[in-house]
């Protein structure tokens, strides 16, 4: 049966409602008043959708790019391109992620969402806020002072470089540990395949695309 909540609400890609064949109708993260069936997301008409989306809107453009795995990244400062750019706490993670305030490592099992809940819930809306360029200005304050509460609950909060482990540090390259993106809601692992992203959608995380 289709949901409740769908109802008088129409899939933006095919046109139509949530029905038996096709139950599953769910909002945009982006556009509140936008909504699609998954299926249709993830076909070529979806695809499609999305360039469009993308080329009229810089915002949405930005959101896609920084909701979506493994993105390539160039650092700033060495130039190497062997780091990709990850979104923390992505569907598949179990446990919300911390980067070393040293190098580029990162625990990925820093916070449990069940045993942290409050924590990893004000982070990860903070995070969405930030995704949809609606952050707040005093956004860097407002991490130091939840790194400052949350960190003491971190798993494991010792680096094997001699750092720690934090909800406030920044993603470093992992040849020269030069911070290589401005978030603290994304984390660097190496890149093992050729340029290009898979999109994960829906997804509420990311910050500005700037290096």
């Amino acid at each position: 049966m289709a949901d409740d909540r769908n109802k008088g609400s129409f899939c933006i890609i095919c046109g139509r409602a949530a029905d038996e064949s096709a139950p599953l109708l769910i909002p945009d993260s982006y556009f509140p008043e936008v909504w699609w069936h998954l299926t249709c997301l993830n076909s070529e008409e979806g695809r499609r959708w999305r360039e469009i989306q993308q080329k009229q809107d810089a915002g949405y453009k930005r959101f896609i790019m920084l909701s979506s795995e493994s993105l390539p990244i160039q650092c700033p400062k060495c130039g190497s391109e062997k780091n990709s750019l990850w979104p923390k706490f992505i569907g598949h993670s179990p446990n919300y992620e911390a980067s070393c305030n040293r190098c580029h490592r990162v625990n990925h099992n820093a916070l449990d969402p069940y045993a942290n809940r409050k924590a990893v819930t004000k982070l990860l809306r903070h995070a969405e806020n930030f995704s949809l360029g609606k952050h707040a200005e005093n956004l860097d304050q407002i991490v130091r002072d939840l790194a400052e509460q949350y960190d003491p609950l971190i798993i494991q909060s010792q680096c094997l470089c001699g750092g720690r482990f934090s909800v406030g540090a920044k993603p470093r390259c992992r040849r020269c540990r030069t911070v290589i993106f401005d978030s603290y809601f994304h984390f660097v692992l190496p890149r093992t395949r050729p340029a290009g992203r898979r999109s994960v959608l829906p997804k509420t995380v990311g910050p500005p695309f700037q290096v």
